[in-house]
């Protein structure tokens, strides 16, 4: 699994690891099995790396700078999977669980 802060609980870490994983998976889907053209891989493509960009940032960066690199890409990656249903709902989880990491880790200090 990817290294992340101290702040991000194990319940985000896996998820956010696991979206980055499925968005990664559907852009090569798309580019090999799709008729779609270039744009919907590439949009996956940006959703992964923002996610794993903020993921990794979690750990040196501001807990709001990595929060909202993972919003933007879960965002990204949750309206280009909008056709699996579940692409949608673990974006809006992803959402959720980094926001209130976050707030947590603020709250706290």
């Amino acid at each position: 699994m990817l290294s992340s802060g101290d702040w991000l609980s194990r319940r985000t870490s896996i998820l956010a690891s696991l979206f980055a994983a499925g968005c990664l998976l559907m852009a090569l889907a798309e580019l090999i099995f799709g008729s779609v053209g270039i744009a919907l891989p590439l949009v996956l493509l940006a959703a992964a790396v923002l996610v794993g960009t903020g993921f990794y940032a979690s750990g040196s960066a501001s807990p709001w700078l990595a929060s909202s690199l993972v919003v933007a890409g879960a965002l990204a990656g949750g309206v280009a999977l909008v056709w699996t249903i579940i692409g949608p709902i673990a974006a809006v989880v992803l959402i959720v669980l980094i926001v209130i990491d976050a707030r947590r880790t603020l709250a706290s200090t």
